[in-house]
């Protein structure tokens, strides 16, 4: 979001803009490390404005870098026109009083569970402490793609669905034939003569796991689990591991975990296990690496997501 599209209630002086307000600024000369606006009462806001509409689902604060002061609590409120304002409501009916900071640089988070369509996003200070409203943010989403999505699959297809990918997208570290490939793998696919419904690989062991290339960088939000059809074989744990050059991979940890987060999985090969992360990450390539199972390893899945890069 470039400098002129940030704009504010008012500002202290031209050192404590708006501009001011990224997440990680910090004192620069005379430039101030957060926006400050020119009076701490409840009718300021701050503003951010989008050049396409996004899904918004979280929104990260800190206090002012340079100087003790930080907003305590806010509202958010989210605009199609830059004119007409709704506020966030969380339930739905009452208006959301988010929890603000309480020093100056530790950063605090809030998932929407309601993520928003919008192209202008208003936050409103709430309450501060005693030196007044300081405020720098970030607003994490994708771009909206004419659903309001935050779990959107992004590889789904059989003789049902169409196709979001092409077989190609989908490999493995092996299979145990032709009929068990990963382009068997798609959630819900189901068994077909000699075609099985999942992937199944030649080895049994921890080295095994299952790709999908979905062609550029995604917002990854959780994924579907699913066993093999008409069978007794499915996975009951998995880590994610993910890429955005296919050459690197990192395995995902979810927030407090020191090691790579392992995941439960099924508990019999026909209901879908759903996984949202609490850590969403951009990839291009995503895997999931079986690490205990039932009978055989056997995959059917999905990845869940918004098709666009986080936005910062």
């Amino acid at each position: 979001v470039p400098d002129d599209r940030m704009t504010a209630s008012s500002v202290w002086d031209e050192y404590h803009g708006p501009e001011r307000a990224r997440l990680q600024s910090i004192k620069e000369g005379d430039y101030r490390g957060s926006w400050v606006p020119y009076n701490s009462d409840k009718s300021q806001w701050i503003q951010v404005e989008f050049d396409v509409f996004m899904t918004v689902q979280k929104i990260k604060t800190k206090g002012r870098e340079d100087y003790p002061q930080w907003t305590t609590s806010y509202k958010v409120q989210f605009s199609q026109d830059g004119e007409n304002w709704l506020s966030y409501q969380e339930p739905y009916g009452t208006f959301k009083v988010f929890a603000g900071n309480s020093d100056q640089n530790s950063a605090v988070e809030h998932r929407l569970h309601s993520p928003m369509r919008a192209k202008f996003v208003r936050v409103i200070p709430e309450s501060w402490e005693q030196h007044g409203i300081a405020l720098r943010l970030e607003i994490r989403g994708c771009r909206h793609s004419g659903k309001l999505y935050l779990k959107k699959p992004l590889c789904k297809g059989n003789s049902v669905y169409n196709h979001y990918l092409a077989d190609g997208h989908l490999t493995a570290s092996s299979q145990l034939d032709g009929n068990h490939g990963p382009s068997r793998s798609r959630l819900h696919e189901p068994a077909s003569g000699d075609m099985s419904g999942g992937w199944v690989p030649e080895f049994m062991d921890e080295d095994q796991w299952i790709q999908v290339d979905l062609g550029y960088t995604i917002a990854v939000t959780g994924v579907a689990i699913q066993g093999q059809d008409q069978t007794r074989n499915f996975v009951t744990q998995f880590y994610v591991s993910y890429s955005e050059d296919l050459e690197t991979w990192t395995e995902h940890r979810e927030s407090g975990d020191e090691e790579t987060t392992l995941f439960d999985g099924n508990l019999d090969s026909s209901h879908v296990r759903r996984r949202y992360f609490d850590r969403s990450f951009s990839a291009r390539a995503l895997r999931i690496n079986p690490t205990s199972w039932n009978n055989s390893i056997a995959i059917r899945w999905e990845v869940l997501g918004c098709p666009g890069t986080l936005m910062g």
